[in-house]
């Protein structure tokens, strides 16, 4: 996968951390980063307040994390220069956390209660609109863009049985309706005239997403994934047919989008893999297709079983129990994990004999992401925590070796505080 620029920061921090890294490899991506961060921060302070769809607390959510991203990769930069040893796992632990917050962010900007994001925006300008704010251009381009609803509906409904397509196209028609009401009139609308839109489209997709859903589990059972909508873009993918499989794979992003809690698709790799099939096309090699095939049915298997777990509390990990990992007090999965990740830099074991242990936590991660409750602040830390030992585990996986151990060590201190916080 393309590595951003932050990435590549992070990157080349473990590599110096195990002795094979480029201080001026390093020190250039920071400025690379550093200088595209600032930017983004600039443009984003300029546009936010005149964007309908964010709001306050949102863009304080967004612009906090870059703010502290800058002024870390600013004070690396500075101690690159000065030539000084340093201890490059710790440069990775103040990096990661407000890279994670960004990104979580960004991810919750799409979020809202429909599957598609398009119209979860449009939703945003409606609330915004009824506030009092006026309704100007960027309303109007959004309504515009809209006019495609309808052709990636049809690319879904379109592989169904016949029998069933018009009980879809009755639960849709509802909203194309009154977006076509809207896209005519925006201009001079009322607020008072939109009264009962938004109740009715969300309404009726999530009557369509019902009922399509329960469709495609029942002509697709014996698919290679457990998410229909998955198994119809894989379909697409097999018989050639692009334009489909890239509609197909927006709308499983927007459906994901819905389904899955922000934290823990802000971590999986599963979105950026619907997004590659954005670019595939008839020169698409047959090696590139089935590498892109493999990797949707494998994200889509980790999606599953986070899923699974969500519905089978009997399942739980009991954060409570503790167990004595080496110099640690850990739950007894986390302590297992930290044996696992010895092993590895030991050489005893392959890196891939973590990935068993990397998926558990993404497990846990989902379930604390779905939590409500009193704790909330004292579970959003463990996510915090949780989510750094995963990005570390990741990277043990690749590159197994003793810097990052030791960085998954100090990590796993934090969550043994942060898990021992919801006992209380």
């Amino acid at each position: 996968m393309r590595k951003t620029w932050i990435d590549r920061v992070l990157s080349q921090l473990a590599k110096l951390q195990s002795g094979s890294g480029d201080r001026q490899a390093l020190r250039d991506a920071v400025r690379t980063t550093r200088d595209g961060f600032e930017q983004q921060l600039a443009a984003f302070r300029v546009q936010w307040p005149q964007n309908p769809e964010i709001t306050q607390p949102e863009a304080s959510a967004i612009e906090g994390p870059l703010v502290v991203l800058l002024e870390r990769l600013t004070a690396l930069e500075e101690v690159l220069g000065s030539g000084s040893p340093q201890d490059w796992s710790a440069w990775i632990g103040r990096i990661r956390p407000p890279l994670v917050s960004l990104r979580s962010a960004r991810q919750r900007l799409s979020a809202g209660p429909t599957s598609n994001q398009l119209v979860n925006r449009l939703l945003r300008h409606l609330t915004s609109w009824r506030a009092g704010r006026p309704a100007d251009g960027q309303t109007g381009e959004l309504l515009e863009a809209a006019r495609g609803l309808e052709n990636e509906w049809d690319a879904i409904i379109a592989q169904l049985p016949a029998d069933q397509q018009e009980l879809l196209w009755i639960r849709l028609d509802p909203v194309l309706s009154i977006l076509e009401e809207w896209r005519a009139g925006w201009q001079g609308l009322a607020p008072s005239e939109s009264v009962g839109w938004e109740a009715e489209i969300v309404a009726s997709l999530r009557a369509f997403d019902q009922k399509l859903a329960e469709l495609m589990e029942a002509d697709l059972a014996g698919g290679p994934t457990s998410f229909p909508v998955v198994n119809l873009l894989l379909g697409a993918l097999e018989q050639g047919l692009w334009p489909q499989a890239q509609e197909l794979a927006r709308s499983a992003g927007q459906l994901f989008s819905l389904q899955v809690a922000p934290d823990t698709l802000a971590i999986s790799e599963l979105p950026e893999w619907l997004q590659k099939v954005e670019s595939l096309g008839e020169e698409t090699q047959p090696e590139e297709l089935s590498r892109v095939q493999s990797q949707l049915i494998a994200c889509s298997q980790e999606l599953a079983r986070l899923h699974q777990a969500e519905h089978r509390p009997e399942g739980l990990i009991d954060v409570r129990s503790r167990d004595q990992g080496p110099g640690l007090e850990l739950p007894p999965m986390l302590a297992s994990i930290f044996q696992l990740a010895e092993d590895c830099v030991a050489g005893r074991r392959a890196g891939e004999s973590l990935r068993p242990g990397i998926t558990q936590l993404e497990q846990v991660v989902q379930r604390f992401s779905s939590s409500r409750g009193p704790a909330a602040a004292d579970v959003a830390l463990a996510i915090e925590d949780l989510t750094d030992t995963l990005e570390v585990l990741r990277d043990l996986e690749v590159s197994p070796s003793q810097a990052l151990l030791s960085e998954l060590e100090e990590i796993l201190h934090n969550c043994a505080q942060s898990l021992g916080a919801l006992q209380t």
